[in-house]
């Protein structure tokens, strides 16, 4: 097992994307094994329940199995980067072209396609 946190974008319900280096640890072991466990938790608040003094943490949680691939068509990482972008910096979408010119060949990206729907859990 290889766990590390990723930046991803969700293209649809079953599909998602990430960039990385074109080599590694991360590389090597998708290789070796293309089948991906994702993880993801969000909206943890820690709480302290006076009435039963009690503590305790909210949040909403999922987790998905899928297998991962290198993305070698030219159009579909440009779109995925497009995605990465308008995700994690809108307000530079003017950049995005020139930027793709300069390294999408250099680029890797990696498509993760779910193998069965995510499962989730939540504590509001």
């Amino acid at each position: 097992p290889y766990g590390l946190p990723l930046s991803l974008v969700r293209r649809d319900g079953q599909t998602f994307y990430f960039h990385c280096a074109a080599e590694g640890e991360k590389l090597d072991c998708l290789k070796a094994n293309s089948v991906v466990s994702l993880s993801a938790v969000s909206k943890c608040t820690p709480k302290f329940e006076e009435e039963k003094l009690n503590f305790t943490e909210h949040y909403h949680s999922a987790i998905a199995v899928g297998r991962a691939e290198i993305v070698t068509d030219n159009a579909e990482k440009t779109e995925a980067l497009r995605l990465l972008c308008l995700r994690f910096l809108p307000k530079y979408m003017e950049h995005f072209e020139e930027a793709v010119a300069r390294s999408l060949d250099r680029t890797t990206i990696i498509k993760i396609v779910l193998s069965e729907p995510p499962v989730g859990k939540c504590k509001p």
